[in-house]
C-alpha cells in the first residue's frame, strides 16, 4: 500500500509486542503483495494484465474481495466504484472528447463480468483494470483482527498512512485513544479531535497543496459525471469495521449532498464529517 504503519499497543512487554508487531506488519504486507496495483506479481496486477483477454479464476480471498466491493458499490448507489482509475490517466494526457467519450463507455463496476457461480473475473475491454487503493488499507485493518484476539490484546492502536486508524480499548494514560485531523493546507492548524474507543478512522481527501493550481483537476472522480472532484474537501468516517470506514470516506468524498444522504440511510452506527477548504483556506466542518 505504500505507506507508513504506527502500531502502539499498552501494558504487554517488549519482547511480546515486538512479536506481535511483526506478525502485524507480516499481515499487512502480505495484503499488499496481494492487492496493490503497483507490485507487478499481485492478484491485481495479473488481473488488469489477463483478465481482458480471458475470464481470470479467482482464488477464495480474490473472490470474497470482489463480492464486497461489488456489495459495496450496490450500498453507495456506485459511488464506490474501483474502476475509475483510467479516467484519470486519460484526463492526465488531455485526450479530447472522443477519449473521453471511449472512457464513458468502458469504465464503471457495471461493466465488470463477475461471474458468481464459476468464480471468475472478465473485464471486457483494455481501458478497464481495478485500483483497491480505497478499500486495501481498510481491509488490512479487518485482517489483523484476528491476530489481535490471537494474542488476547485489548489496547492497541494501528494507523496506517495517518488516514486509516483502528482504535481497540484505550490509552495507556487514558479511556480510548485521542485522533486529531490537522488541517490539509495548514497542518498546524488542528481542524478536528475524536476520541476513539473500539473504533476505527478513515479520512479521504481531494486538496489542492499549491495554491496557485487552484483550478488543476483533482484525483477523486465522481463516478455518476466521470468528472473529477474540483472542491478542496475531505471526508473523514468513524465505524466500528475498518473497510466500511475506509469504502465510506471515499464513496462520501466523491457523492454530492443528495447522494450522501441517501447512502448514509444504508449504514448504520457511523459518524461521517465533511471538511470543507475556503478561499482564505479556512476550514468549515460540518456532519454528514
Amino acid at each position: 500500500m505504500g505507506t507508513s504503519c504506527d502500531i502502539i499497543i499498552s501494558e504487554i512487554d517488549t519482547a511480546e509486542g515486538e512479536k506481535v508487531s511483526e506478525e502485524i506488519v507480516t499481515e499487512i504486507r502480505r495484503i499488499e503483495s496481494r492487492l496493490s496495483r503497483f507490485t507487478g506479481t499481485s492478484e491485481i496486477s495479473f488481473i488488469n494484465t489477463f483478465a481482458s483477454k480471458y475470464p481470470v479464476q479467482l482464488d477464495d480471498e480474490m473472490f470474497s474481495i470482489l463480492e464486497q466491493v461489488n456489495s459495496y458499490n450496490k450500498r453507495t448507489f456506485g459511488s464506490f466504484d474501483i474502476t475509475m482509475r483510467a479516467v484519470n490517466e486519460f484526463r492526465k494526457g488531455d485526450p479530447g472528447n472522443k477519449k473521453i467519450e471511449e472512457i464513458s463507455a468502458s469504465v464503471g463496476w457495471d461493466k465488470v463480468d463477475m461471474n458468481f457461480k464459476t468464480r471468475t473475473i472478465f473485464l471486457p475491454n483494455k481501458i478497464l483494470e481495478l485500483d483497491l487503493g480505497g478499500f486495501g488499507k481498510g481491509y488490512a485493518l479487518e485482517q489483523v483482527m484476528p491476530l489481535i484476539k490471537k494474542f488476547s490484546l485489548e489496547n492497541i492502536f494501528i494507523s496506517l498512512g495517518e488516514s486509516s486508524v483502528l482504535a481497540l480499548g484505550n490509552h495507556p494514560h487514558g479511556t480510548g485513544w485521542k485522533v486529531g485531523i490537522r488541517h490539509s493546507i495548514n497542518p498546524a492548524i488542528l481542524v478536528k479531535e475524536f476520541l476513539l474507543n473500539n473504533q476505527s478512522l478513515s479520512s479521504s481527501g481531494n486538496i489542492y497543496f499549491n495554491p496557485q493550481e487552484k483550478n488543476l483537476p483533482g484525483n477523486s472522480i465522481n463516478p455518476d459525471i466521470l468528472e473529477p472532484v474540483n472542491e478542496k474537501q475531505t471526508v473523514t468516517v468513524i465505524a466500528d469495521s475498518p473497510l466500511e470506514a475506509e469504502v465510506l470516506s471515499t464513496a462520501l468524498l466523491v457523492s454530492d449532498t443528495e447522494k450522501r444522504n441517501k447512502i448514509r440511510r444504508n449504514f448504520n452506527n457511523i459518524l461521517a464529517y465533511l471538511i470543507s477548504y475556503n478561499i482564505d483556506q479556512s476550514a468549515t466542518i460540518s456532519e454528514i
